[in-house]
């Protein structure tokens, strides 16, 4: 089935084209991988860490994965940053949960996925593998209908849009809420300004939920 997929539609590198592989080598060694901390313009009060910048193969890789329909990204994506966060884990006793940053319920419609959500539950699954102890993804934040399409605002007008647009899901706390001596990371694709993730670890602590970090793929 796989191979007859290939030939009604080829797989290509999602950086650069090339043909016969989602994502190639010599793309994925632009991209340095390493988590580092990042400040953004809204500062969301927690350590924001991201493993590159949003340019490049990576940018047009993320562009397809979540856009596109490229699922067949997701793993690669998904793999890196499971590193990442095993990287940056300081220890001690609990379980890892992480929960992504809220989409709009438009866009996610259209594109028939969460991708974010996606994204941090294949990162949970793998951080088991990697010996990140006990890990699980949690949809603990929504987006009201109201927020608009960031792309082509200034960093006033983003925080505006998203300012009491982030809700708590409510009875969906449960798995954070109990972890407060484990590890509670928001989770997203790119950081622009930082205004969402400022406004969703404010919703988040209103709440109670012990976040800790962000961890997102690109800064841009």
């Amino acid at each position: 089935m796989q191979a007859l997929m290939e030939l009604i539609l080829p797989r290509e590198c999602g950086g650069c084209g090339t043909p016969g592989t989602s994502w190639c080598g010599a793309c994925d060694m632009t991209v340095p991988w390493e988590p580092a901390r990042w400040m953004p313009r809204h500062d969301p009060g927690v350590p924001v860490w991201t493993l590159a910048r949003h340019r490049g193969p990576l940018r047009r890789a993320l562009s397809g994965w979540k856009e596109h329909g490229r699922s067949d990204l997701a793993p690669v994506l998904a793999y890196r940053m499971a590193h990442a966060l095993a990287a940056t884990a300081t220890g001690g006793a609990g379980r890892t949960v992480l929960l992504p940053a809220p989409s709009r319920w438009w866009a996610t419609r259209m594109r028939g996925r969460d991708a974010i959500a996606d994204l941090a539950s294949q990162c949970a699954r793998l951080l088991e593998d990697l010996g990140g102890g006990d890990a699980a993804m949690e949809r603990a934040l929504a987006l009201h209908w109201r927020a608009r399409d960031s792309v082509g605002l200034t960093a006033r007008q983003r925080a505006a849009n998203v300012q009491g647009r982030v809700r708590a899901r409510g009875g969906l706390l449960s798995t954070a809420a109990q972890a407060p001596r484990g590890r509670v990371v928001l989770i997203d694709d790119v950081v622009t300004t930082g205004a969402l993730l400022a406004e969703s670890v404010r919703v988040l602590r209103k709440s109670g939920i012990p976040v800790r970090e962000a961890m997102v793929l690109a800064a841009a």
